[in-house]
């Protein structure tokens, strides 16, 4: 927001030079509703005062304009009239002083006798200043009767403390302006953060796919193959939430098919069957990742040793909201199953160990067992359900 100064000048009662008024320069729109708020004021104060004006008005460098007039019979001003600042108005003066100015009989001084709303028969004034919680001037709030005497000390502290409640709503636009401005601020820096951290994905995966090309090593490919598949599980995510430019991840059954497909793509040899049948849940982005981190290794340890001797390799992932607060993932292929000795606690596989580390932080249960191939079923809470 611009934060450079701009000033009125405006002709007062006591004194010759014009002064200067630091008004508004950017700010922020009055909403509707806070107009219409302030229009019913008006009409509501001209009625308890028994007067035919109630004005809002506005400072710009170069005219005064009213922004909101009461709806009372007599009342010779509306809404977006205007008028050249330097003339001598009422509320010049007021703004000049900063300070309340009570008029009760114009005919009293040569000066409000003159004034240049003379013509319009109005006889009496009481008017106070409108602020902006920085100092500047918004304008001022007042009344006017076309009858001598009509204010008195009793109305001009109704006037200032209505005045309060236009000053407060003021503050209340100030302050959400200037959240929505850190709010887009925010996004902007978040948005290059991401498009950094993408970038960061990207050369990671692409370096240990280069490094597991390079090497002769068998094992040692298979292992950078499983850490590629953990980082791209994260990717996938992170992706999500780039382009989405929000905070919501992926719903589960594209993000868990996105990214079965990018394994079977990267350690297939032979075409892979795939059969999904996962609910479009969203859950918090802790919990996906978990989960997509167990369907990571369970995948990627099919690929590696269920198919050897298998004509149509395949394997089927379900995931379902089994009741309020419990979720289950099933995982299986038609492959040669675990060793007939298999114990997952007991297991030495880094992924299985990873398997069962994740398990234990979704706080579920899990089970191991072959019919007629591999499977996994894991049963956990619902982490968004207290």
């Amino acid at each position: 927001m611009n934060k450079e100064k701009r000033f009125a000048l405006v002709k007062t009662v006591n004194s010759e030079d014009l002064q200067k008024v630091w008004v508004s320069g950017v700010k922020p729109d009055i909403p509707s509703d806070i107009h219409e708020k302030w229009q019913s004021i008006l009409d509501l104060l001209a009625r308890i005062m028994k007067v035919p004006t109630g004005l809002i008005t506005h400072f710009t460098e170069e005219n005064l304009e009213v922004f909101a007039a009461s709806n009372s019979e007599g009342n010779p001003y509306k809404q977006d009239d205007r008028d050249s600042l330097g003339i001598g108005m009422f509320c010049e003066t007021v703004a000049g002083s900063g300070e309340k100015v009570l008029v009760n009989d114009t005919h009293d001084t040569e000066y409000w006798k003159n004034n240049p709303h003379a013509g319009l028969g109005m006889r009496s004034y009481c008017g106070v200043p409108i602020f902006w919680s920085d100092g500047e001037l918004f304008g001022t709030f007042c009344v006017l009767s076309d009858k001598p005497g009509s204010m008195d000390a009793d109305y001009l502290s109704l006037l200032e403390h209505f005045r309060a409640l236009i000053e407060r709503d003021l503050v209340h636009i100030l302050r959400t302006s200037e959240m929505e401005v850190q709010i887009v601020e925010g996004r902007m820096r978040l948005r290059e953060l991401h498009h950094r951290i993408k970038n960061q994905f990207g050369i990671l995966i692409s370096y240990i796919n280069l490094k597991s090309r390079d090497s002769q090593d068998r094992e040692l490919r298979m292992i950078l193959k499983e850490v590629q598949h953990r980082i791209m599980a994260l990717s996938l995510i992170h992706e999500s939430l780039y382009l989405a430019d929000n905070s919501v991840v992926p719903p589960m059954d594209v993000y868990l098919q996105t990214l079965c497909d990018y394994i079977v793509s990267d350690l297939a040899h032979v075409k892979i069957e795939a059969v999904y049948s996962v609910e479009s849940v969203v859950m918090n982005m802790d919990t996906q990742v978990q989960i997509a981190l167990v369907i990571s290794e369970l995948l990627t340890n099919s690929l590696k040793h269920a198919f050897p001797t298998v004509d149509s390799p395949e394997f089927e992932l379900i995931f379902s909201k089994k009741s309020e607060n419990k979720f289950e993932l099933s995982y299986r292929d038609n492959g040669c199953g675990y060793p007939a000795d298999f114990d997952s606690t007991k297991a030495g596989s880094i992924g299985i160990m990873l398997v069962n580390a994740l398990v234990s932080q979704l706080k579920g249960s899990a089970r191991f067992f072959n019919d007629n191939g591999a499977v996994f079923v894991l049963c956990f809470p619902d982490s968004d359900k207290k």
